[in-house]
């Protein structure tokens, strides 16, 4: 892969990460670094996944609404099964007795509201900030801040843990 296209994929990656960890992180209400870790994987996949195939196979814009509405799915998807089936001790939604159903409903429409946002933020700062700032400019500021965030959520797990 040519470096030209490192900077076009990994900063949409780091800005869906910075609105959606947050997002992800406090509605689904994750007691546990586990949880995080497994959503920012997730995250990594179906955002790469999507770019490259628009880059190389799609590059057409009606794939990108095509896209949002796939990775939505993947992602609430993907979070029911973990969170209900495999760790349902990571998330506090788990262990409720609302039953199975109604918890992955619950998810899926957190995944809905959280792809969204950050679908409605990307395309406001695309339309006005982007075509300001150098693409290199804008990866390493998003990496900064993640990372800083990442910290933040570790730190408020340890502290949730603290006897």
């Amino acid at each position: 892969m040519d470096f030209f296209y490192l900077p076009i994929i990994l900063t949409p990656l780091f800005f869906t990460s910075l609105i959606e960890t947050p997002l992800y992180y406090f509605l689904l209400r994750f007691r546990y670094n586990r949880g995080l870790l497994v959503l920012t994987f997730l995250n990594i996949f179906t955002n790469v996944t999507m770019n490259l195939i628009y880059i190389f196979i799609f590059p057409y814009e009606l794939y990108i609404y095509i896209a949002e509405v796939v990775v939505f799915l993947i992602e609430g998807i993907f979070l029911s099964i973990y969170i209900l089936n495999l760790d349902y001790k990571s998330s506090l939604i788990g262990i409720n007795d609302k039953g199975w159903l109604i918890n992955s409903i619950y998810i899926l429409f957190i995944a809905f509201i959280t792809n969204f946002i950050s679908y409605i933020l990307g395309t406001i700062f695309n339309s006005f900030i982007y075509n300001y700032i150098k693409d290199i400019y804008i990866l390493l500021i998003y990496i900064a801040i993640f990372i800083v965030e990442i910290i933040i959520i570790i730190l408020i797990n340890l502290k949730r843990h603290k006897v």
